[in-house]
C-alpha cells in the first residue's frame, strides 16, 4: 500500500460502527473515547463537539496504526459472538456462585447469565436466553457397566 492511500484507508475504516462513550466532567467539558481503540480520547463544549473531536482522533489513530503496519480493532458492533464463552473464578468465588444459583433453583450458567444481564443494566427477559437441550439418552454402543470382582458374589 502506498503511503498516498493511508489517509484515505483511514478515514474509511473509521467510518465503521465504532463505540464511543461520552461523559461529562464536573466542569461541564464532555469526553469522547473509542472503546475499541484504547488512547482514543477527545474533549468537548458539548457532546457533538466531543465526539467530533473523537472520530477525528481515531482517524489519526487508524492512520497511524496503518502505517506502522499494526492490527487496526473491528468494531465491536460487527464482530459476531457465539453466546459462549469460558470464564476463569477463583475457587470460593465460584462456590459461592453454585451456592447462589441453587439457592435460586437455577443452573449456575443462567444464573450466571442473569448476573451478568443485572450488571450492564439489562433485564433477562430481553435478553434470548439459549434454549435448554434434550436431556441426552445413551448411545446403542455406550459401554456396559460391570460390578467390581471384589463386590461380585462367588
Amino acid at each position: 500500500m502506498t503511503s498516498a492511500t493511508v489517509p484515505q484507508q483511514a478515514r474509511q475504516l473509521a467510518a465503521q460502527p465504532y463505540t464511543f462513550t461520552l461523559t461529562q466532567g464536573e466542569d461541564s467539558v464532555w469526553t469522547s473515547s473509542v472503546l475499541e481503540m484504547p488512547g482514543v480520547i477527545s474533549e468537548g463544549d458539548d457532546p457533538n463537539e466531543a465526539i467530533k473531536m473523537a472520530q477525528d482522533a481515531l482517524a489519526l489513530m487508524i492512520e497511524i496504526r496503518l502505517e506502522d503496519d499494526l492490527e487496526v480493532p473491528e468494531p465491536l458492533r460487527t464482530r459476531e459472538f457465539s453466546g459462549r464463552m469460558q470464564l476463569r473464578l477463583n475457587p470460593e468465588l465460584h462456590r459461592r456462585a453454585v451456592m447462589r444459583a441453587s439457592e435460586e433453583n437455577v443452573s449456575l450458567n443462567r444464573w450466571l447469565a442473569a448476573s451478568i444481564a443485572r450488571s450492564i443494566g439489562v433485564t433477562a427477559a430481553s435478553v434470548a436466553e439459549p434454549q435448554p437441550r434434550p436431556p441426552s439418552r445413551p448411545s446403542p454402543r455406550s459401554p456396559r457397566t460391570t460390578t467390581p470382582a471384589t463386590e461380585r458374589p462367588r
